[in-house]
């Protein structure tokens, strides 16, 4: 009541459907798009002015980052990969906690209601996507995960000849406890025997 008013059109298909068509039967505010693809889909991003994405369950975050492409502001869910997506919540994006859909409504109810500010996210969101290219994509590859892989396997082999080294450490104090043990078992034993042998004698005569 006294908000912005929208229509929220949901695009995409699934076992829910068929719940939600109920849930909003009547509402003329409400329109199911079905399942989209290639230019079709292109075409209602395009022509949205806000993206909802309330999934908590989403692992990559498709979906935003396709709107952000589009210059659309997205209003998200802070679960999963979208918090990787939308690192500066607020500047290029909107985060919302999760299960918080009053949050949630009233982040798209202000950007509904505020052209400038939905610009501006959309705009934000759209040089933010960008680093998500090719070509960026590549330069982190190169630049930050080889490295990281490279520094993983010297530590890696590092740790191996650590090892190796206190093996051999151990097989080498195993070895000569065993010797130190059989030279004890062999020359004491001679030498306890023969000191019985010379103190029997001198015991008997007492």
């Amino acid at each position: 009541p006294g908000g912005a008013r929208a229509r929220l059109a949901i695009v995409g298909d699934g076992p829910q459907r068929a719940q939600l068509e109920a849930e909003f039967a009547g509402d003329p505010g409400v329109v199911f798009m079905g399942l989209m693809r290639g230019r079709e889909l292109s075409e209602a991003y395009a022509s949205a002015d806000v993206l909802l994405m309330p999934s908590e369950t989403e692992t990559l975050g498709f979906v935003a980052l396709e709107a952000m492409a589009s210059g659309v502001p997205v209003v998200a869910v802070a679960a999963g990969g979208l918090t990787d997506i939308i690192t500066e919540p607020g500047r290029t994006g909107l985060l919302y906690p999760p299960g918080d859909y009053e949050a949630a409504a009233r982040y798209a109810s202000g950007l509904v209601a505020e052209p400038a500010r939905r610009r501006e996210v959309g705009a934000n969101g759209r040089r933010e996507v960008e680093r998500f290219g090719w070509a960026a994509a590549t330069r982190k590859i190169r630049e930050s995960q080889y490295v990281r892989a490279i520094r993983v396997a010297r530590y890696k082999l590092r740790f191996k000849r650590l090892i190796r080294r206190v093996r051999w450490a151990g097989l080498w104090r195993w070895a000569v406890g065993l010797v130190a043990l059989a030279w004890a078992a062999v020359f004491g034993g001679k030498r306890a025997v023969g000191g019985g042998g010379g103190g029997g004698p001198g015991g008997a005569a007492a």
